[in-house]
């Protein structure tokens, strides 16, 4: 794994601090782990993951972009970007740069990958409700 790693003042290697989104910039009532992710939270969260890592899409799917979330349910997303390696690093380094402050499934994607014919990718792209498109 390529993912950058921190020392125990909490900082990545290369010194940066990974961005929290449980502080004032983001609005809405944090998640607590008692309740569903509030929208709020999540639309934030895409927002920043936008503009830190430029992504060609981020696509929302499962519960939360179908509507039945339960008090278990993480959030799932699906992030387009061109990438070299391994699709598992690049998610270790976005998750690095920029935490969630709510249980999530992140998935990275190469542009091609959503033209896919399988089952799975075809219901993202069909019913998945896109958060950022460049």
């Amino acid at each position: 794994m390529t993912g950058k790693r921190q020392n125990s003042n909490g900082r990545q290697a290369n010194g940066q601090k990974p961005i929290q989104l449980w502080h004032p910039d983001v609005p809405g009532p944090l998640w607590d782990g008692t309740r569903r992710v509030p929208r709020k939270q999540i639309e934030s969260y895409c927002r920043v993951l936008a503009r830190e890592v430029h992504p060609q899409k981020i696509i929302l799917f499962g519960s939360y972009a179908y509507g039945k979330p339960s008090l278990n349910s993480d959030v799932d997303l699906v992030v387009v970007m061109p990438f070299r390696g391994s699709d598992t690093a690049r998610v270790v380094e976005i998750r690095g740069r920029v935490e969630a402050p709510f249980p999530m499934d992140l998935l990275v994607w190469p542009p091609a990958r959503t033209r896919k014919g399988d089952y799975f990718t075809r219901e993202v792209m069909e019913k998945g409700e896109v958060m950022y498109e460049a």
